[in-house]
């Protein structure tokens, strides 16, 4: 186990002996949400059965607190079971397909990733394996989890934890950043990887692997650039949410378009186009007058914005996204296959969409196919009966959702899922913190209305 997992071990138990029940969930449903968010690098417990990363071991823990809460606290209706029983039928499915019919189709399956396939052409069919066990139990866990946290908490009871973790994870991440940038420029990037592994322990994608040429880049402590960037997107959004100062929100939204610079990053570029977009959806209504009310604070962004471009013109950060860019034109019009990142999840899409044409309905089965977009790497998984149902559940315990009025958060949240992660993104703790964060939107519209 790294310093930080024993550390991590030694705080949950001393939390579990100084605080009740209800104290420990809340602390849990935070600790793995943050731990997600802001640090999913190294492994925290590698076993020769299992290897776990920290937010993992948190979200296990949280899991068998949830189910004790259905069982002896908070029993589900008969809805909730009802949903849970055709959640089971629909993994059943999935299942028995695979194992009598599988599709004959070879692409990229777990254990190997599209590195293993640019690198040594390796792909495969898919086929039931302990990979489709764990995801199955996957799923099953984060409806126990979602299940248990609303039946647990009334509606104050969330929104208050949702802004409590949005706070705590915007101050975290500042003080993540600014020691990562000290450590880099007093001592060197290498000293940071070193410090940093030595602590947090080597996963399989630690993110020193990666290289963003000479450009000075921040990770965090995620396992890459792009997964930082994705963070920074899902906290974004949660400032446009709940701040009610207009000010505020694009101070906060600066700093992060600060951080997602230095992530050396092009995913980042497009996510935070998609925070502008969410940003003037919000305030649609009466954006004219925001902006006469702060002039000097508009003035000063565009000013800000002048300058980042005459920077990125005229600089290596400028020539770096240009050959990205290229990259990008070259691999859409001449088919090039070079192991770079636009490769990579522009092919692994297509493939994903391939996937999904040749079991719509149904799948491949849970934990095969895999691909670097959450939602098509979904579909070709679960097929559009799973993907429709999990929504569905979604929105069963969001409620009656206001959609016109939170567009500026579901829009944004489509488009990222599309074109970035992976079926992870859809059972983990940063699906409990989106949920979270559309329950928020449309509770406090409602509010409003009333």
């Amino acid at each position: 186990m790294s310093i930080f997992s024993i550390s991590l071990c030694v705080l949950l138990i001393y939390q579990f002996i100084k605080l009740d029940f209800k104290k420990n969930y809340e602390l849990l449903i935070i600790e793995s949400i943050l731990l997600k968010l802001l640090c999913d690098i190294g492994i925290g417990i590698d076993l020769p059965f299992i290897s776990l990363r920290p937010y993992e071991i948190v979200f296990y823990i949280l899991t068998i607190f949830s189910f004790f809460i259905l069982v002896k606290k908070r029993r589900p209706s008969k809805k909730q079971i009802k949903l849970f029983i055709i959640l089971l039928i629909l993994i059943f499915v999935n299942n028995a397909l695979l194992i009598i019919h599988p599709l004959n189709y070879k692409t990229v399956c777990f254990p190997n990733l599209w590195y293993d396939y640019f690198t040594n052409g390796i792909s495969g069919v898919p086929m039931f394996s302990k990979f489709v066990i764990i995801y199955d139990i996957y799923f099953i866990m984060f409806y126990i989890n979602v299940c248990s946290i609303f039946n647990f908490y009334k509606k104050q009871d969330i929104i208050k934890l949702f802004k409590k973790t949005l706070n705590i994870a915007f101050k975290v991440l500042i003080i993540i950043v600014i020691t990562e940038i000290i450590i880099k420029l007093i001592f060197g990037d290498s000293t940071f990887y070193i410090l940093r592994d030595s602590i947090f322990g080597i996963g399989d994608d630690t993110s020193s692997l990666l290289k963003r040429g000479s450009l000075i880049t921040i990770y965090g402590l995620c396992t890459e650039p792009s997964s930082l960037a994705l963070s920074l997107f899902y906290i974004g959004l949660g400032i446009i949410s709940v701040e009610k100062c207009k000010k505020i929100i694009l101070l906060k939204l600066l700093v992060l378009c600060f951080i997602g610079i230095l992530t050396g990053s092009m995913l980042f570029y497009l996510l935070f186009l998609l925070l502008v977009t969410s940003f003037l959806l919000n305030i649609s209504n009466n954006i004219i007058l925001i902006i006469r009310s702060h002039k000097i604070l508009f003035f000063c962004i565009l000013l800000a914005i002048i300058n980042f471009f005459i920077i990125f013109s005229f600089t290596q950060l400028g020539s770096y996204y240009l050959n990205r860019v290229y990259n990008i034109i070259d691999i859409i019009f001449s088919g090039k296959h070079n192991l770079n990142s636009e490769s990579v999840r522009i092919y692994s899409a297509i493939e994903m969409i391939q996937v999904f044409i040749r079991s719509p309905l149904i799948g491949s089965g849970l934990g095969t196919a895999y691909g670097y977009s959450s939602l098509l790497t979904f579909l070709a998984n679960f097929g559009l009966c799973g993907v429709l149902f999990y929504f569905y559940i979604w929105k069963y315990f969001i409620g009656k959702i206001a959609i016109k009025k939170i567009i500026y958060i579901v829009f944004p949240l489509l488009i990222s899922l599309l074109i970035h992660g992976s079926i992870n993104t859809f059972v983990f703790p940063q699906f409990i913190y989106l949920l979270f964060l559309v329950y928020y939107a449309n509770y406090k519209k409602g509010e409003q209305n009333d």
